[in-house]
């Protein structure tokens, strides 16, 4: 059983099938999302992009491990039905406590190297994880077996911390 997590404030809903019954004007579409999801998703800058880069991996909380898919074709022709597409996996574990930053948490990722090929493929592309609904960042953390170390917003190699949960 999987639990759930309503985009944005990131509450996890409870586990299993779950009934949520929420007031929300015209404005606002609910959204959920399973715990531990990774979604590849594009930033504003590359939205209007052939490929996503950076490529942002955002990672929904509530579960100690996710994984996620990301496929490719060059996004104009059918050469995907012949074999002509890309696919590059991420997964993560929390180890320790699930609470980032606390003593003796860590977390790892790892990022697939791409699988297939398309016509206007990028050769190479920054990768950037957002843990959402996290507070404080892990004590320690790696990509593909490689420890990273904390660094200023977009500094990269590296990992920061972007504030998306209210303050308690």
């Amino acid at each position: 059983e999987c639990s759930w997590v309503a985009w944005g404030s990131w509450e996890v809903l409870g586990r299993g099938p779950v009934v949520v019954h929420r007031n929300s004007s015209l404005a606002d579409m609910p959204v959920f999302a399973r715990s531990g999801a990774v979604l590849p998703m594009r930033d504003m800058a590359s939205a209007y992009l052939p490929a996503a880069d950076p490529l942002l991996w955002l990672i929904v909380p509530g579960s100690a491990i996710g994984a996620g898919l990301l496929y490719e074709d060059d996004g104009v022709t059918v050469d995907h039905r012949y074999g002509s597409s890309a696919t590059t996996s991420f997964t993560h574990q929390w180890q320790g406590s699930l609470a980032p930053g606390a003593p003796g948490s860590s977390w790892h990722a790892t990022i697939s190297a791409t699988n297939g090929s398309y016509e206007g493929m990028p050769t190479a592309r920054e990768h950037r994880a957002a843990l959402k609904g996290v507070r404080r960042l892990p004590q320690t953390a790696s990509c593909d077996g490689v420890a990273i170390t904390s660094t200023k917003v977009g500094v990269a190699p590296g990992f920061w911390m972007e504030a998306d949960v209210p303050a308690d």
